[in-house]
């Protein structure tokens, strides 16, 4: 081969800055698609067992962000464009679920977020027909120009499973890479992702491959809490990553869907557990003090402590010996201080 005839380096391309480039550039501000958690150009995982309520949840910030408003603390400033690509309900589920989950969403402009939202499902094609496979090349490219030309801000891909018929095994990092190239590429068109997927057998964590997580900003943990009602959307959501600063909507806690919306309330479970935790450092006189120093008001934490004893979670005897070592230690602390005067 020829010099004339050779092809260019695959990477001649690639554009290189110095820091003192960097640095001195104004880069424009990220707007929040659901602030305080996800902005344009980042990506979230939410993960879950089937039936926990994933796809409600899901269907509620397509709603909030496409039309504004508020959920969970959560709020969407702007109404935006958003585009669902379902792998599993049929379409008369999610038409079901939107009409109900829109009037969930405070200060929606539902015709707004009606028009804002596209939804390409499985069950709206013909049979036979091929559908997005988001380890395959041609899918990734058809929809990241898709996304660029339709100026779309928010995409939700529901879920990891029934959108990857090539993936192979999802516990090989090889077998995940395509699907994280996806995922790394999607944010250089500053669109907003939710990957949607399973939890593992054990409901403690997300299934397959650790290297999954790499490209996240946030991942969302929901998992059914002990005595909820099958066949209700009820969760415990916990942030299990979140590489900003948290604030007081990021803290575990439940959400339960009925007749007449989301029910979201403060996760004792996970209250309870701060609590004690604080306590057996031996560092408090007195549970209220642990409790303060963990974000729990003081009047709770009797409470809190009676439903542990309960529970077996600890005993009062334990409690109470944490609590005594740590007024120990505090009075050994001033009479050392006593004898320097």
């Amino acid at each position: 081969m020829t010099l004339t005839t050779m092809q260019a380096p695959l990477h001649d391309g690639i554009r290189s800055f110095t820091a003192r480039q960097l640095t001195s550039r104004q880069w424009p501000a990220r707007d929040f698609l659901i602030h305080p958690w996800l902005r344009k150009g980042e990506s979230a995982l939410a993960w879950a067992a089937p039936g926990v309520g994933k796809t409600m949840l899901s269907l509620t910030l397509a709603l909030m962000v496409a039309g504004g408003g508020k959920f969970a603390g959560w709020e969407a400033y702007t109404p935006r464009k958003v585009l669902i690509v379902d792998g599993e309900m049929r379409g008369e589920d999610l038409a079901e679920r939107l009409t109900f989950l829109a009037h969930t969403v405070e200060g929606i402009n539902i015709d707004v977020a009606l028009d804002n939202i596209e939804i390409r499902a499985r069950q709206l094609q013909d049979p036979g027909s091929p559908f997005y496979d988001i380890a395959d090349g041609r899918t990734q490219r058809e929809l990241s120009t898709y996304i660029r030309k339709a100026n779309v801000d928010f995409l939700i891909l529901d879920n990891v499973t029934t959108l990857t018929d090539t993936m192979g095994d999802e516990n090989s990092v090889e077998a995940t890479k395509p699907v994280l190239a996806f995922l790394m590429d999607l944010k250089r068109t500053e669109v907003g992702v939710l990957l949607v997927h399973h939890s593992n057998k054990g409901g403690n964590t997300y299934r397959g491959s650790t290297s999954l997580m790499t490209t996240f900003e946030v991942a969302i943990g929901l998992k059914k809490p002990e005595g909820s009602a099958m066949g209700q959307a009820c969760f415990s959501l916990e942030f299990t990553k979140f590489r900003a600063k948290a604030g007081d909507m990021m803290v575990p806690r439940v959400f339960t869907l009925d007749g007449s919306g989301w029910h979201v309330a403060e996760d004792e479970d996970d209250e309870t557990t701060r609590l004690i935790r604080a306590i057996e450092t031996c560092r408090f006189r007195t549970q209220q003090q642990a409790a303060v120093s963990v974000g729990i008001e003081e009047t709770k934490a009797s409470r809190l402590l009676k439903r542990a004893y309960a529970t077996g979670a600890t005993s009062q005897r334990h409690i109470r010996e944490c609590l005594k070592q740590a007024g120990e230690a505090a009075d050994e602390a001033i009479g050392s201080a006593d004898l320097t005067l």
